[in-house]
């Protein structure tokens, strides 16, 4: 007897510890879990450990039985809440994990992570204006953002039916591009933006600011090459296509020679031949 305690209480550290989220293959890890509850079968953190491994593995439906006994064992907390609303997303019930994400948000009304995760449900329910302004909720009370929200809330913007959807999203770029300084996805993102709002010559000009800032520039000439074709500007973009053939030799023979380089000297010999 005393060995099953002292074996349990090792087990039950572990996972206090997260010590098993940090190493280990996750099928051994859920076989650990199990052993543990079997030993404790009335320790819903066990579960709920287990349930958020099996989350981890791609194990949707079983993670939510596990969140479940959480439940009926009347364990009730904000992380069991947003395990659960993650599991429902990843299983396509975005209006039940919803209901989840609300319990949190109740009680902190400001929890970036769970109102990223609620943004997700409401782009899932196609609900996009409704999901931008919570994207947009994580930029304004997080205490450090990063790149995708910025894209997250562009994109939301994006797809919404709101007749200033595009300069919604192109604004919410701009502010990334103002709060975290020079980040190359956010200007790809603004160029896509301004396309998709007609404004070609826009897209034009930030793409030069790609070209500046690119370390590899055979990429960057070919898209603005491009653009200037898209709008009729064949000597700009004959220009532009033999600055990108010139960047491609200066690469070493490595990469020159890869499939990725190999395709862009061809989109470049497809977009020349339309020249003739």
């Amino acid at each position: 007897m005393l060995k099953f305690f002292a074996i349990l209480t090792f087990i039950v550290c572990l996972f206090s510890a997260n010590v098993l989220f940090a190493h280990g293959d996750l099928h051994v890890r859920i076989e650990l879990a199990t052993a543990a509850i079997q030993l404790s079968p009335d320790n819903a953190e066990l579960y709920l450990e287990r349930g958020i491994l099996l989350y981890q593995h791609e194990k949707y439906s079983e993670s939510i039985d596990d969140f479940n006994h959480c439940i009926s064992l009347n364990y009730n907390t904000p992380k069991l809440y947003l395990a659960i609303a993650k599991s429902q997303i990843a299983l396509n019930n975005a209006e039940s994990a919803i209901q989840y994400l609300d319990k949190i948000l109740k009680e902190d009304q400001h929890n970036v992570i769970t109102l990223r995760w609620k943004a997700r449900a409401l782009m899932q329910m196609n609900q996009y204006s409704e999901a931008a302004y919570y994207f947009e909720d994580v930029i304004r009370f997080a205490n450090q953002t990063f790149t995708e929200n910025y894209i997250e809330a562009a994109l939301a913007w994006e797809n919404s039916d709101q007749p200033n959807n595009l300069e919604n999203a192109i604004a919410i770029i701009e502010k990334g591009i103002s709060d975290l300084g020079d980040i190359l996805i956010l200007y790809d993102k603004l160029v896509e933006l301004h396309q998709l709002s007609g404004n070609t010559i826009e897209a034009i000009n930030i793409q030069g600011k790609i070209i500046d800032l690119s370390n590899r520039k055979e990429r960057p000439y070919y898209a603005r090459a491009v653009l200037y074709q898209s709008i009729g500007d064949m000597e700009s973009a004959k220009a532009d296509f033999n600055q990108s053939k010139m960047e491609i030799k200066k690469l070493p023979y490595r990469i020159k020679n890869t499939n990725a380089t190999l395709t862009l000297v061809k989109s470049i010999q497809e977009k020349e031949a339309l020249f003739d």
